[in-house]
């Protein structure tokens, strides 16, 4: 079957869940993944977006709120304790019993990935968010769109996309153009473009 991970803020105790990102649970199913979980990992630990170009554009709190906080890449048979050894046996047996099935819920076998998962808030939803409100990000997360859990951000993908839409407009628009006709074509291109969205 496989082993499963989540990825782990020792210090919030928070994780980003890689089905989130419509990203597979296994190591290198989602660790090769350019604009869902690592994407999300990258402007969690992020210091300084926002200040060149090529950053992230949005302005979201979440953005490089995890830098500098101890992160671990924590799977389902990694070793237990290993992170957590403040934990009291009672916990322990609790996260068991929601982790394990009857009669195999030995608080011993508690790794970080169940402590997490059971015990940890889930921030996917918060920087999805962030990643929506830019436009190229947005572009390349409408397949996870289609999940109930992103539905209420529809409306952000789309803003995110007339904000582009203007940007470029923009840059066309105050640029030095010598043939008007041209410039008067270039920006009506980019004022009627049609942005649709599978409903």
């Amino acid at each position: 079957m496989g082993q499963y991970y989540l990825v782990v803020n020792l210090d919030k105790k928070e994780f980003i869940h890689p089905h989130k990102f419509n990203d597979g649970l296994k190591l290198m199913e989602f660790g090769t993944s350019g604009t869902g979980t690592m994407a999300a990992l990258a402007l969690l630990l992020s210091n300084g977006n926002g200040q060149g170009s090529g950053d992230c554009d949005s302005e979201h709190p979440s953005i490089g709120s995890w830098a500098g906080d101890r992160i671990v890449v924590a799977g389902d048979y990694g070793n237990p304790h290993k992170f957590f050894p403040e934990t009291t046996t009672e916990e322990l047996q609790e996260v068991a019993n929601k982790s394990f099935t009857e009669g195999h819920q030995n608080p011993e076998a508690v790794t970080l990935y169940h402590l997490a998962k059971h015990s940890f808030k889930d921030i996917s939803v918060d920087i999805m968010a962030a990643m929506l409100e830019d436009a190229y990000l947005a572009d390349n997360l409408e397949p996870v769109l289609n999940q109930h859990t992103f539905q209420p951000f529809k409306e952000t993908i789309i803003a995110a996309k007339k904000k582009q839409k203007e940007k470029i407009a923009e840059c066309f628009t105050t640029q030095v153009i010598e043939y008007p006709k041209q410039k008067e074509k270039i920006a009506e291109c980019f004022t009627t473009l049609v942005i649709e969205y599978p409903e």
